[in-house]
C-alpha cells in the first residue's frame, strides 16, 4: 500500500511539474476518504478522485461563491492520466493555515474578530438560493427518507428498544411539513475547527466544500449544535479538544447574535426533526468499532427530548 502511495505521488509530482503548477514543493499527504485523497504541496491544495462525482460538485460550488466570501481559487480542474488510470484532478490555492496551529497563542480580541469574519463569510454563502428544480424540494423529504433508511439498520441494533424506534419514526413522519416554507440556499454544511483558515492571526478563508449542499439555512447553525456534542463527546474519552470548543462556543454564540432567526430555531419542531436524523444514524452504526450506545443516549436525552417538544414526542 505505502508503495502505491508513493507511486501515485511520483506521478502527481511529475504533473504538477509539467502543468507549471506550484514551486515544485514535496507533495504531501493529508486526508484520504476512499478513493479520494487530498494532498498539500506549499500554495496547492489537490484533491484526487477515481470518480467526477464529489469533485464536480466541490468544482461547480466554489465557482459560484468565488466571489462572495474567502474560499481557495480553482487553479485546475481536469479528468487525467495518471500511470494509465484515470483520475480526476482539483488543484486549488491554498488560502493559509489550520485554526488549530495558530488558535492557542490568539488573543481574546482576536479570536472573537476571527470567528465573526466566519459568520460574515457563511451568511455570504447562505444567500445564494438554490438555481434548479431538484434543490429547491422541500426538505424535509431529504431528511425522513434519510430517517427511514437508518431506520431499517437501527431496528436491528441490539442494544434499542423497537417500540421506541418505531414510536420516533411516527413523530417524523408528522413533522413532513416543518421546512415546507423555507427556501433553500447554499449550505457550507462543514462549519468546524479544522476547515477555518489563517494568515498572521487572521481570518483568511473556509475550506472543503465537498459537503455543501442546498438547504433552509437552519441546517448551518444544527449541524454546528451537534459538532458541540461530538466534541464533548471526544472530551469524555480524554482527548484534548479544548481550543476547539472555545471555537465552537464562540461560533454559535455570534452565531446566533448575528442570525436571530437561527436562535428561534434552535427551539424548534426543525431541529427536532434533524435531531431525530443524527439519532437514527448514530445507532444504525451499532457495527462499526467507533459505536458507542452510552453517547447515542446522550444525544437523544440532550436533543431528542428538549423541553417544548416532550409532548410531541410523548404521543
Amino acid at each position: 500500500m505505502k508503495k502505491i502511495q508513493n507511486s501515485l505521488i511520483t506521478l502527481l509530482e511529475l504533473f504538477l511539474k509539467k502543468r507549471k503548477l506550484g514551486k515544485g514543493s514535496q507533495l504531501q499527504e493529508i486526508q484520504a476518504r476512499g478513493t479520494n485523497k487530498i494532498f498539500f504541496s506549499g500554495s496547492l491544495i489537490i484533491k484526487i478522485s477515481d470518480s467526477p462525482n464529489a469533485l464536480d460538485w466541490e468544482w461547480s460550488v466554489l465557482n459560484r461563491i468565488k466571489s462572495r466570501a474567502k474560499v481557495p481559487k480553482v487553479i485546475f480542474y481536469n479528468k487525467e492520466k495518471l500511470g494509465g488510470k484515470d483520475k480526476y484532478i482539483l488543484v486549488l490555492q491554498n488560502v493559509g493555515r489550520g485554526l488549530k496551529e495558530a488558535w492557542p497563542a490568539m488573543k481574546k480580541a482576536e479570536k472573537v474578530k476571527l470567528v465573526e469574519d466566519v459568520v460574515s463569510n457563511v451568511k455570504k454563502i447562505n444567500g445564494l438560493l438554490a438555481t434548479d428544480k431538484k434543490s429547491q424540494v422541500n426538505y424535509c423529504k431529504t431528511i425522513i427518507a434519510a430517517i427511514n433508511k437508518n431506520y431499517l439498520k437501527a431496528k436491528k441494533n441490539p442494544f434499542v428498544d423497537k417500540s421506541e424506534l418505531e414510536s420516533l419514526i411516527k413523530v417524523a413522519s408528522s413533522l413532513n411539513a416543518v421546512f415546507a416554507n423555507d427556501h433553500n440556499v447554499l449550505i457550507y454544511n462543514n462549519l468546524s475547527f479544522e476547515n477555518v483558515m489563517v494568515r498572521k492571526g487572521k481570518f483568511s478563508g473556509l475550506v472543503d466544500f465537498a459537503e455543501a449542499i442546498y438547504a433552509p439555512k437552519q441546517l448551518e447553525l444544527f449541524k454546528l449544535m451537534f459538532n458541540k456534542f461530538f466534541i464533548h463527546s471526544q472530551m469524555r474519552q480524554g482527548m484534548d479538544k479544548r481550543s476547539e470548543m472555545e471555537f465552537t462556543n464562540l461560533l454559535l454564540e455570534k452565531l446566533m447574535k448575528k442570525y436571530p432567526e437561527l436562535y428561534r430555531a434552535a427551539f424548534s419542531e426543525q431541529f427536532y426533526l434533524c435531531s431525530l436524523e443524527n439519532y437514527f444514524l448514530m445507532l444504525s452504526q451499532y457495527n462499526e468499532k467507533y459505536y458507542n450506545h452510552d453517547e447515542a443516549q446522550k444525544f437523544r436525552k440532550i436533543y431528542c427530548e428538549l423541553p417544548p417538544l416532550k409532548k410531541l414526542f410523548l404521543k
